[in-house]
């Protein structure tokens, strides 16, 4: 029974994963292009799905990039978390023992602490969530420049030659 709720859980969060991943770079095309909500939407689809080589192996492929950047993410968050909890959960040991309780005395102290462990699991995630933001705006441009010559066409604008600077084919240096 374990093993099925196990697996229904990994299946479901695939499937949330799978169903939102075209739309993760959302914000950052309202933001960045000025775009309104509809154009961002079909803006992040085209970004991540319409124009990323295709095959789920395919390390190029914009979809398993922004996939394993996510999970880094969700990796460095839970860290934080942990990072914040541990100092509480040792102090929580130590009163137990301590005080010759078993697992009682161990909840309580932790129960006692929930406030002081909150704000600083609130303070790790200040720190954490401004480098997430920042991996994702950084995928962004880089899709952007693999896709569309994206700095191209600034360098052409700096040179003063305001039309869209062309993608090179993929076979000419």
């Amino acid at each position: 029974m374990g093993v099925m709720i196990v697996a229904a859980v990994i299946f479901s969060l695939g499937a949330c994963l799978a169903a939102s991943l075209p739309l993760f770079l959302v914000s950052e095309a309202v933001m960045l292009e000025r775009a309104g909500a509809l154009r961002s939407l079909a803006r992040s689809f085209e970004l991540i799905i319409s124009r990323s080589p295709k095959g789920f192996f395919n390390p190029a492929n914009h979809s398993i990039r922004l996939s394993i950047l996510l999970l880094l993410i969700l990796v460095l968050n839970v860290m934080a978390m942990l990072a914040s909890r541990i100092p509480f959960a040792v102090w929580g040991i130590v009163d137990a023992l301590r005080q010759g309780g078993g697992l009682r005395t161990f909840a309580e102290t932790l129960q006692s602490f929930q406030v002081a462990s909150s704000l600083l699991g609130l303070f790790a995630s200040c720190l954490v969530q401004p480098v997430g933001i920042a991996a994702l705006v950084l995928f962004y441009y880089d899709l952007r420049v693999r896709t569309e010559g994206f700095d191209l066409e600034l360098l052409a604008r700096e040179l003063g030659h305001p039309q869209r600077a062309q993608r090179m084919p993929q076979g000419m240096p």
